[in-house]
C-alpha cells in the first residue's frame, strides 16, 4: 500500500523555524502590551482623585517619607510666613496724603500736570510699609488726572505683600478727605495739601483725633511758625502731636527707618 504523503504548507514551515516556547512568548507579550495600553488609557481618561488633607500645601506628599530632605525648609517658610502675618496684624496705621509728600508736581499749571517721585520717596515708602499698615490718599482734579496717577505707581513697582495697592483711595474734596482719614484711625498721619492748599485745614481738623501729624511744607512756610515769625492765628495749629518739616527724607518718622 502506497501512502499518499501531502506537501507541508506554508505556515508549517514557518512553525518549524521558530520553537514554540517563542511563540507562546510573543503571545503573551503582546497580550501585555495590550493590558498596558488600556490601563494607561483608563488612567489618562479617568485620573484618581487625590485626598487633601487639612495640612496641604498643595506639594505632592510622599507617604513613603514622611520626612523629605524638603521638610525643613517647608517649616521655615510657614513659620517665617506665620511671623510675617503676625508683624502684619500688630502694625499700626499710617495713612499718607501722596502730594507733596511722595509725588510732587514741578509743572505751574495745575491742568498740565508733570508728576515725578520725590528723592529717595519710594524707598522710604516701602521701609515704611514694614512698620505700618500704609493707607495712601490721593486728592485728584479729575478722571484723566486720577488714570495718570495709578499709571505712574504702577510702572514704578510700588506695591509688594506689605504695600497693598487696595489701599490707595481717591478723592476730589477736602473734605472727603477728612472723613476718610478719620474712618481709618491711623496712628500717624502724614499731610503735604495739594496743588492748590498746603493742607492747613486739614492738619487743622485732624488735630484732635490723630496720634502724630507731620506737616510737609515749603521752607518759606516753616519759617512763618518760627517764634518770631508766628501769626496769632497759625498757634492754633501747633502741638506737641504736629510735626512740621520740609519733606518727608527729613521727618523724624524717616530717622526711625533709617537708624
Amino acid at each position: 500500500m502506497v501512502l499518499a504523503v501531502s506537501k507541508p504548507t506554508g505556515t508549517l514551515k514557518k512553525s518549524k523555524l521558530l520553537p514554540p516556547w517563542l511563540l507562546r512568548l510573543i503571545g503573551i507579550t503582546s497580550l501585555a502590551t495590550a493590558v498596558v495600553s488600556l490601563a494607561v488609557y483608563w488612567f489618562k481618561k479617568y485620573p484618581p482623585r487625590r485626598k487633601i488633607s487639612p495640612d496641604d500645601d498643595g506639594e505632592p506628599s510622599n507617604n513613603n517619607n514622611p520626612t523629605t530632605e524638603n521638610a525643613p525648609d517647608r517649616w521655615s517658610n510657614k513659620l517665617l510666613n506665620g511671623l510675617k502675618s503676625t508683624v502684619r496684624k500688630n502694625r499700626k496705621k499710617m495713612t499718607i496724603s501722596l502730594k507733596n509728600t511722595v509725588l510732587w508736581n514741578p509743572s505751574p499749571d495745575v491742568e498740565t500736570p508733570i508728576y515725578a517721585f520725590q528723592e529717595h520717596s519710594i524707598q522710604l515708602l516701602t521701609r515704611l510699609s514694614y512698620l505700618y499698615d500704609i493707607h495712601i490718599l490721593v486728592h485728584v482734579n479729575s478722571k484723566e488726572e486720577q488714570s495718570r496717577i495709578e499709571e505712574l505707581l504702577s510702572n514704578a513697582a510700588v506695591f509688594s505683600d506689605s504695600l497693598d495697592h487696595r489701599k490707595v483711595i481717591y478723592c476730589s474734596e477736602e473734605e472727603g478727605k477728612i472723613h476718610i482719614i478719620r474712618h481709618i484711625e491711623p496712628h500717624v498721619h502724614i499731610e503735604g495739601g495739594w496743588e492748590k492748599d498746603d493742607g492747613e485745614d486739614i492738619v487743622k481738623a485732624l488735630k484732635p483725633h490723630v496720634s502724630k501729624i507731620i506737616w510737609l511744607m515749603t521752607k518759606r512756610r516753616r519759617d512763618s511758625f518760627r517764634l518770631e515769625n508766628i501769626k496769632q492765628e497759625d498757634r492754633s495749629i501747633l502741638g506737641t502731636n504736629v510735626e512740621l518739616s520740609d519733606s518727608l527724607i527729613n521727618s523724624s518718622i524717616a530717622q526711625e527707618i533709617v537708624q
